[in-house]
């Protein structure tokens, strides 16, 4: 605190200036020339109200002035952090040093204060910000507050985290690529967050909310992982997938028939895994499609009319039900003997 004061009027032999705290002298500096006209004093606690008297000394005579006051600026905090997650974030500090008689905290986005928050207990080290939007870079400011004065400290900023993307579909399958596709995340501006999509190939950056992964070998499981990335490269929580490329379909499919059954048999289909089971699908012109599981490469459909054509497919389908191309056979059961004869 810096005093100071017009020269008195007439003879003055030296001055004496006197700091009073609460009607307590703390401070007394003396024989001061007469020619000084300001002093300052130093050490003093920040936010407190500090009053002075500057006595005129002659000899044995002295003579003072009224009390003058005023107040220290409060300190500003230290030690300020702001953590957030998606929506909320909270600001932390350490009290500042003297006497606070209250802090106020400002958020702000893009220069632009988005919040208030005022008169928070001088013995408040953090507030709770909510209502906030994900993957957006926000600063904030806490100001001491002492009687009229007020001291605010520099800018500490921080992002809240992105949200993460909608559930990972399959757009598309072939057997040797996935064509994935996912929602965008909620409640974010798109040009301010990427997606980082990771496969057996590593990670790469993009910024649809599509990927296709390629070179595959078919009928074979592979996963899929993608995060959001916002502001300062923070990450959502991953959203995951596991999906097959489509098998490959049966070789030299192939039949043997009866009167009232047909025998269909088939070879392993290329690239072929232990986990795959086989669809054997028929129907004539005047019935629905009938459909059975098989585990084996060879299977027995009873009960047909002699001398009637089928149409007969077999389908191959990897562990999770992905289903390759279907192979398809027209053959006709044998004609009843007897009829024949008869014929």
């Amino acid at each position: 605190m810096t005093v100071s004061w017009k020269e008195a009027v007439g003879l003055v032999g030296s001055y004496a200036v006197l700091l009073f705290r609460d009607n307590l002298m703390v401070k007394n500096v003396t024989d001061l020339s007469n020619f000084t006209t300001n002093m300052g004093f130093t050490d003093l606690i920040p936010g407190v109200l500090y009053c002075v008297v500057v006595v005129s000394t002659s000899g044995p005579l002295m003579n003072r002035t009224s009390r003058v006051c005023n107040a220290t600026w409060p300190a500003a905090v230290s030690g300020i952090t702001a953590i957030g997650n998606t929506t909320a974030m909270t600001v932390s500090w350490k009290e500042a040093v003297g006497l606070v008689g209250s802090y106020n905290v400002l958020p702000f986005r893009d220069n632009l204060m988005v919040k208030n928050v005022t008169d928070l207990s001088n013995f408040t080290t953090n507030v709770g910000l909510t209502d906030l939007v994900p993957g957006v870079l926000y600063c904030v400011v806490v100001v001491s507050i002492s009687g009229p004065l007020m001291n605010r400290t520099s800018r500490v900023c921080n992002a809240t985290f992105p949200n993460p993307p909608g559930p990972i579909v399959v757009e598309s399958q072939t057997v040797n690529s996935i064509n994935f596709t996912w929602p965008f995340p909620e409640g974010m501006d798109h040009n301010q967050y990427n997606f980082s999509v990771s496969s057996h190939n590593g990670s790469s950056l993009t910024s649809n909310n599509w990927y296709v992964l390629q070179n595959l070998e078919s009928g074979s499981p592979y996963n899929l992982c993608v995060v959001t990335v916002g502001v300062w490269h923070y990450e959502s929580c991953a959203v995951t997938t596991f999906n097959y490329t489509r098998p490959l379909s049966v070789n030299n499919l192939g039949t043997s028939t009866e009167e009232e059954s047909i025998t269909v048999m088939w070879e392993k289909p290329d690239q072929y895994k232990e986990s795959y089971c086989y669809i054997l699908s028929w129907h004539s012109s005047d019935e629905s499609i009938r459909n059975t599981p098989i585990t084996g490469f060879y299977s027995e459909i009873n009960d047909l009319v002699p001398g009637k054509r089928y149409n007969i497919s077999v389908t191959t389908k990897t562990a999770d039900g992905t289903e390759g191309a279907p192979i398809w056979i027209s053959v006709c059961t044998s004609m009843n003997k007897e009829l024949m004869q008869a014929q």
